[in-house]
């Protein structure tokens, strides 16, 4: 149903729900703790080129080559086939997201909550991803995480005296 009813991508009305999503996010959790930016380079992407299976005829020509014409030929085949072959880039990409947000964040993706003492930043309430397309035709992601306890370290430094007396407890 919310195929067929929600807003297209990259259009006003899919801007307006994912800024709702968001707002709600901070209605229940207030302000994120962090935010960061995942930014894949496909021009020297060598899982795009296994994808699209270009590199049988390349291996043997390199065996001959000086290593630079090889790094040369490396990022040219690279660039044409991760143009060629948008969809791989994007398939690429996805995996890249659902890596970090399992690993690098500690969320179990199947079960939609926070892996406790897996994350690299502690226990994560939530996240929330935006990914857009660059200038150059590479996807990338914003990625703002909330984490527990993050308030009250918010809290302390905002205050001199607090700050002097928590950097006295570590």
């Amino acid at each position: 149903m919310k195929a067929t009813t929600a807003s297209m991508a990259h259009t006003e009305g899919a801007a307006k729900r994912a800024r709702q999503q968001l707002f709600s996010m901070i209605t229940a959790f207030g302000l994120p703790a962090l935010l960061f930016t995942i930014t894949p380079v496909d021009d020297v992407n060598y899982r795009i080129r296994i994808y699209a299976d270009e590199t049988k005829d390349r291996i043997l020509s390199a065996v001959n080559s000086d290593n630079t014409q090889v790094l040369r030929d490396f990022i040219i085949d690279c660039r044409k086939v991760s143009r060629e072959y948008p969809g791989l880039a994007a398939l690429d990409f996805e995996n890249i997201l659902r890596i970090t947000i399992e690993h690098f964040l500690g969320w179990s993706m199947s079960e939609g909550k926070n892996k406790p003492d897996e994350g690299l930043f502690g226990d994560v309430l939530g996240f929330c991803s935006a990914v857009e397309e660059q200038g150059r035709k590479v996807l990338h992601s914003h990625i703002l995480i909330w984490v527990r306890g993050w308030d009250i370290v918010h809290e302390n430094l905002g205050s001199a005296n607090r700050r002097v007396k928590c950097s006295k407890m570590i």
